[in-house]
């Protein structure tokens, strides 16, 4: 059975049920103020204090910061305080659209490999429903997982999300491979970002006692 309407439509729909539900889940994170290593990294870093945005600031932003092996998070920092200063706000609306983008290549590359291992249709064909529906919930998985919390609602876990972005990418240019080494590598780095998280919330509690 065919889902009506052009195959733009269908994944057009797709991205918008992950949009919704990636902000549903993570709305009442936007206000949620720094945390943790937050400071160190956001609001006691002078690097990423860009007045104006030139190639000379973006780059002190990238490397000079105390994070400096993670330069596309600092340079998103960076922007981030020369848009609108220390508003939490929108450095957490970064961190979920950039989860939510991982969540939608994860569903293109879910639709490919499960329609190459079909092998029915034209690559401009219009996906089947069980396809479709088996694809978004793929991506739905990815986007709502509880794994993802630390990396989404902490602002510093921009490094793992570009991380995740990274990875969906270079799955999606070789389609041909399995699909098990994309979800053990998203999972692991889930994980990892996970016990580094787990792990500062331990310093940080015998730094207060």
């Amino acid at each position: 059975m065919k889902l009506t309407g052009k195959p733009y439509e269908a994944h057009l729909l797709a991205v918008i049920v992950l949009y919704i539900l990636g902000f549903s889940i993570y709305l009442n994170s936007l206000s949620v103020p720094f945390v943790f290593d937050d400071y160190p990294n956001i609001r006691d870093n002078p690097s990423i204090r860009l007045q104006t945005i030139d190639v000379n600031g973006l780059r002190e932003a990238a490397f000079e910061s105390r994070a400096h092996r993670r330069p596309l998070a600092n340079i998103s920092f960076a922007l981030n305080y020369a848009a609108d200063g220390y508003r939490v706000k929108w450095y957490h609306v970064v961190n979920v659209l950039i989860h939510i983008v991982n969540g939608v290549l994860v569903y293109f590359l879910a639709l490919i490999l499960l329609a190459r291992d079909q092998a029915k249709g034209s690559r401009g064909s219009t996906p089947s429903r069980r396809l479709w529906l088996v694809a978004l919930f793929a991506a739905a998985i990815f986007v709502a997982h509880p794994l993802q919390v630390q990396a989404v609602t902490m602002a510093p876990r921009y490094a793992q999300a570009h991380a995740n972005l990274s990875v969906a990418l270079e799955r999606l240019g070789k389609p041909r491979e399995s699909c098990r080494h994309l979800v053990i590598a998203l999972e692991l780095d889930s994980a990892v970002s996970y016990s580094e998280s787990a792990r500062q919330q331990c310093d940080a509690n015998s730094n207060a006692n």
